[in-house]
């Protein structure tokens, strides 16, 4: 029997960063098993499914927006999955981690004011910002969500900003209690935010913490103040298509259920680099801990730099942080260790003594006890 190759049409944008990182997940799953060729064209994210007519092949992954790009696919009869239309993406990062990830990392930054910005009715900004609403109020937060009229939400996926909005959104910015972390639907929605702070004199971040969602790399570092941004792991997303659309190629009949991922990690820049702390004695123990956890530090080690009483400590980081400096401690370790997970190849026993657990052993205790899953699955999630 001769082997062939499957053929795979992707119709997915190369014109966003987010889009060339699916691209780069689908390539990887298919390397590893070096069993594909694909069909792909430069394209944008608005348009449609021409390719489809002149091809004729074994698979489509695709991202389209309209709904005739989707009937053509759908009535290509090929196995396909689709990573965008109406909202119905099968494999997608999970809203509800995003938010958590966010929140968590604003309350780490000493913020007790929160807000949610974006414009626009698609699903998933919708969906988003329903999720940030719901962490915070889980949290016992207060947030601010900036809310457009029904009839000024524009459905497109990547909505456009109408100098129209500004009746509604200025007397919103200038209202929101500062210092404010704010949440952006993503990076390119962060970058209006962040024009009308500079033209109200709102300064970034001290008064007002900016985090985006995609971490476009060149958008990101190319804004002043550069925007942090939590990255949702797009190449982690093109993967699980790839190998759902091999699995659909052999059984057509898999259902479209959607597939959560896990956003990776919050890349830090200028729009969020600041402490919310009035106390500079325990700005400067946040800090230390921050910079020197990895090292296996200890409280002691703590009081002996910043020459406090260990209950004035244990009360402002109960205050701030809702826990002992202790726990902030394992929680910075945990971090660490976490993206080492995520973005590196180590094994356990050298990540365990590069984020400064004592032992192997100890590491795989605390973290399956704190993060409630163990190192090996986490990475492998």
């Amino acid at each position: 029997m001769r082997a062939t190759k499957k053929k795979i049409l992707l119709l997915v944008e190369s014109s966003t960063s987010y889009g060339r990182d699916i691209l780069q997940g689908i390539s990887q799953y298919a390397t590893e098993r070096n069993h594909w060729w694909f069909n792909i064209e430069p394209r944008g994210i608005s348009e449609g499914a021409s390719a489809l007519k002149r091809w004729h092949g074994d698979g489509i992954i695709s991202r389209v927006v309209d709904r005739k790009s989707h009937v053509s696919i759908r009535r290509s009869g090929i196995p396909f999955v689709e990573l965008l239309y109406n909202n119905h993406s099968e494999i997608r990062c999970s809203d509800k981690a995003i938010a958590a990830m966010a929140a968590d990392y604003f309350l780490q930054l000493g913020f007790k004011n929160f807000a949610f910005f974006s414009f626009g009715g698609t699903g998933w900004i919708q969906d988003r910002k329903k999720a940030f609403a719901l962490e915070c109020k889980r949290l016992n937060l207060q947030c601010s969500l900036f809310n457009l009229p029904e009839s000024d939400l524009d459905v497109s996926p990547e909505p456009a900003w109408n100098d129209n909005y500004e009746k509604d959104f200025i007397p919103w910015l200038t209202s929101l209690p500062l210092p404010c972390a704010v949440l952006t639907a993503n990076d390119h929605q962060a970058i209006f935010l962040m024009n009308y702070c500079r033209e109200l004199g709102i300064v970034i971040p001290d008064e007002l913490a900016v985090l985006g969602v995609n971490n476009d790399v060149h958008l990101c570092n190319i804004l002043s103040p550069s925007l942090s941004s939590i990255d949702q792991n797009a190449q982690r997303i093109g993967y699980e298509a790839a190998r759902l659309l091999d699995r659909r190629m052999k059984n057509p009949d898999i259902p479209r259920v959607p597939v959560l991922t896990q956003p990776s990690r919050v890349i830090t820049r200028k729009s969020t680099e600041t402490l919310v702390v009035e106390d500079p004695d325990i700005l400067h123990a946040i800090r230390f801990i921050r910079e020197f956890a990895m090292q296996g530090i200890r409280v002691t080690d703590v009081l002996n730099e910043v020459q406090i009483s260990n209950k004035s400590l244990e009360r402002w980081f109960r205050k701030l942080f809702g826990h002992t400096p202790e726990k902030e401690i394992i929680k910075t370790k945990l971090r660490h260790a976490a993206e080492l997970l995520t973005n590196t190849t180590y094994p356990t026993r050298e990540i365990a003594d590069m984020s400064g657990f004592s032992s192997e052993q100890y590491f795989v205790q605390v973290f399956r006890r704190e993060m409630g899953i163990t190192p090996s699955k986490f990475r492998l999630r």
